[in-house]
């Protein structure tokens, strides 16, 4: 039986197949009719492993191939390569042989250049030519013999300084550091209990601040005490000044009773004396005379010399109280003059005993002159009055006597020896007043001049008071000022002083702190320095030394054959 078939369909299938494929092959060699190349020309001293077909690559991207080599006739290679027409290869653009793999193959590889600078075929006419780089083999085959001279001269300094003596030193430095690491660590065990120390002393510097507080407030307390202190001084020495000036006036006042006594002693009692005088000129006379006519009055004066002689004995009496005057005026004096005494001593000595004493001295001159005063204004005149009332009556009885001497002048006989016993006893008293006021006269005299140093030491005293204690109450009311002053400075002072305490306290605690986080940071580094650190730098002293090694073999190979080490047998071209 006989097949039948469809060569039309067979032979459309067919080619269609055959389109596809083609189509296939230049889909997949990326074959593209329109596409469009530029050309640059490249310049090398050598080619080797470069071929045409070549891959020419720009910051390692494919941009086209090699399309054609050709020789100079000065012995370079002129390249020229096809790439794609948008490529930007700029003024500056460079190119360069590299290798590829470990085949021996070659590409050109192209630099962009700037991008500010213009394109390459825009600023040459022709086919522009990319300035050529020698490439690393270039490079290694022309610096081969510096480098190995380099070489030579570094594996000479790297065995000086790996030798025996130098390995020796870098075993002393390691064992060095070693011990500095052991030191460290016990640096820092020393520097931990530092910052306990320096923890434990701000605790204390804040019990000490903790203190400070009722401190200041005992300090301001004391320091009101004291100004309430000044101020009552200052009180004392107004009542002392006060009281000096009391005695200044009293002092006056007995200055005035004496010179009122001794007015009254000159005066008044000299005057008596010269009448009691003349009086007893004139009953002597009068005694004379009655010597020849007392016989006839003797009988009529029995009477009257009783009066007399009573009157007498009133006299001796009153001369008696007199001298108690006398001598409580002269013990008055004396210790007036004490008193002034006592007060000179006083004015030099302290103000608060001065006070007291002139007080007391004041008090017993006050009861003296109340008694001179009392003696001289109350007993003396009274003595004087009795003395002047028994002065008249002898005068009157005289006066009488003498009246009737005529009469009496027989009688008087048996009364002489009466009135001579009479007369006897007014003499004895009489003698006794003038003994008495001879006894005055001194004293009088003795007060006069115990005035005068009473007075004397009383203007000294004023002008002791005036001079000194005045300017040293102005000194002292001055220094309590000043005192006072400093006091409330200080009492300002205080609560700035304790602030700027506490503020120190503050950043030593902050520092203490801050020095204690420090140490804690540390000492995990310095931990892992000491026991990851130190063994890395043993390791990298030991591959030091076997880097030292091979570059020593490396030198040695070098030496041996240097062509052999540096350059390689040209590549193989391969054909397509």
């Amino acid at each position: 039986m006989e097949t039948r078939a469809n060569y039309l369909l067979i032979g459309t299938v067919t080619l269609a197949l055959i389109v596809a494929g083609l189509g296939f092959f230049l889909w997949l060699a990326k074959f593209q009719v329109n596409r469009q190349y530029a050309y640059y020309e490249i310049v090398f001293d050598s080619v080797s492993g470069l071929s045409r077909s070549s891959d020419v690559r720009l910051s390692g991207v494919s941009v086209g191939q090699v399309a054609s080599l050709a020789l100079d006739p000065d012995g370079r290679v002129r390249v020229q390569v096809e790439v794609a027409a948008d490529t930007p290869v700029r003024e500056d653009a460079t190119a360069q042989l590299r290798a590829q793999g470990v085949t021996g193959t070659s590409f050109v590889s192209l630099s962009p250049g700037d991008p500010s600078k213009p394109l390459l075929r825009e600023t040459q006419s022709g086919t522009p030519e990319i300035q050529a780089e020698r490439s690393i083999v270039e490079s290694l085959a022309e610096d081969a013999p510096d480098l190995v001279a380099e070489a030579l001269s570094l594996i000479k300094q790297v065995q000086g300084i790996v030798s025996p003596e130098n390995q020796q030193h870098v075993t002393q430095i390691l064992a060095n550091v070693e011990s500095a690491s052991g030191a460290f660590q016990q640096a820092i065990g020393d520097f931990s209990n530092i910052s306990n120390a320096v923890s434990s002393a701000t605790g204390e510097i804040s019990t000490f601040t903790d203190r400070l507080g009722p401190l200041a407030d005992s300090l301001q307390t004391a320091l009101g005490e004291a100004e309430t202190t000044m101020t009552s001084m200052s009180g004392a020495f107004d009542q002392a000044r006060t009281t000096l000036a009391t005695a200044d006036g009293t002092l006056k006042t007995v200055n005035d009773a004496a010179t009122a006594a001794d007015g009254l002693i000159r005066n008044d009692l000299t005057a008596a004396a010269v009448r009691l005088r003349e009086t007893m000129d004139t009953v002597k006379t009068l005694a004379d005379d009655a010597g020849r006519q007392i016989p006839p009055v003797v009988a009529a004066y029995g009477d009257t010399a009783n009066q007399a002689t009573e009157r007498l004995v009133e006299l001796r009496t009153t001369l008696a109280a007199l001298d108690g005057a006398v001598a409580e005026a002269t013990q008055a004096l004396s210790t007036v003059n004490d008193a002034a005494a006592s007060v000179n001593t006083l004015v030099s000595g302290d103000g608060a005993a001065l006070v007291a004493d002139a007080r007391r001295t004041l008090a017993g001159a006050e009861e003296s002159v109340t008694a001179v005063q009392q003696a001289t204004t109350q007993d003396l005149p009274q003595v004087m009055q009795e003395l002047r009332q028994a002065i008249s009556t002898v005068n009157t009885t005289v006066t009488g006597m003498s009246g009737q001497i005529g009469r009496f002048g027989d009688n008087l006989g048996p009364l002489a020896e009466d009135a001579s016993h009479t007369l006897n006893t007014a003499t004895e008293a009489f003698a006794r007043v003038s003994r008495t006021l001879d006894t005055l006269d001194p004293a009088i005299a003795s007060a006069e001049r115990t005035l005068a140093a009473a007075e004397g030491t009383f203007t000294s005293a004023n002008r002791v008071m005036d001079a000194d204690v005045g300017p040293a109450a102005d000194d002292i009311r001055a220094s309590a000022a000043r005192i006072s002053t400093a006091v409330e400075g200080i009492s300002n002072d205080i609560p700035g002083i304790s602030a700027d305490m506490k503020a120190v306290l503050t950043d030593v605690r902050t520092t203490v702190r801050n020095i204690d986080n420090v140490v804690r940071q540390s000492g995990a580094p310095l931990g892992q320095f000491t026991s990851q650190g130190l063994p890395q730098i043993s390791r990298f002293f030991a591959e030091a030394q076997a880097l030292v090694v091979k570059l020593d073999r490396i030198a040695a190979q070098l030496q041996r054959d240097p062509a052999r080490f540096l350059l390689t047998p040209s590549a193989p071209d391969f054909r397509r």
